[in-house]
């Protein structure tokens, strides 16, 4: 069954608007033809850190939990539910996946798949356009969210390492660190 016989259009187009603000009616439509329905079941991971991901994951329902390797084990960065989307890094520069991604509970999402997208660019490259314009968007709010964490991190830790922190944010901006 496809997923407009699922998910009527007009409500994935009302849930995902800030992603899709940029297109028109006729270039959504495109984009949603090449989602695919899939149901995730508690606990089942949907991206793992360090793997190659290659998609993107619009969340019709449930709740996702994002979270990181680290020292003492894995941390949980994020949960995002229903009209939002994980996966925008792997759609735009498929690779190892930055983070692990797992259902709090039964979720149903739409995947978009790289290679589709580059289908799209060809078919039709404005709404491709638009799709990466708004997943730039995306990514930005996110970078300047951590920006803001991190901020608020040094602000608040007495004695934190500058050199640390400037090397820290410098390898998240790609950037010789400065102290």
């Amino acid at each position: 069954m496809s997923v407009s016989e699922l998910h009527p259009f007009d409500s994935f187009r009302s849930a995902f608007g800030d992603y899709l603000s940029r297109l028109g009616k006729v270039d959504a439509r495109a984009l949603y033809e090449l989602l695919r329905l899939r149901s995730v079941d508690a606990g089942e991971r949907v991206i793992e850190e360090g793997e190659r991901a290659a998609s993107l994951l619009f969340i019709l329902s449930g709740s996702l939990q994002v979270s990181v390797a680290g020292p003492s084990g894995p941390r949980v960065v994020a949960r995002v539910g229903e009209g939002t989307a994980v996966g925008e890094v792997s759609l735009l520069d498929p690779g190892p996946a930055t983070a692990s991604v797992e259902a709090l509970g039964r979720c149903e999402v739409l995947v978009l798949d790289a290679d589709d997208v580059a289908a799209l660019w060809t078919s039709k490259p404005m709404a491709a356009a638009a799709l990466t314009r708004g997943l730039c968007k995306l990514l930005a709010e996110r970078i300047r969210g951590t920006h803001e964490a991190l901020d608020a991190v040094a602000d608040e830790t007495e004695g934190l390492d500058a050199a640390w922190f400037s090397q820290t944010v410098g390898t998240l901006w790609g950037v010789e660190a400065t102290t």
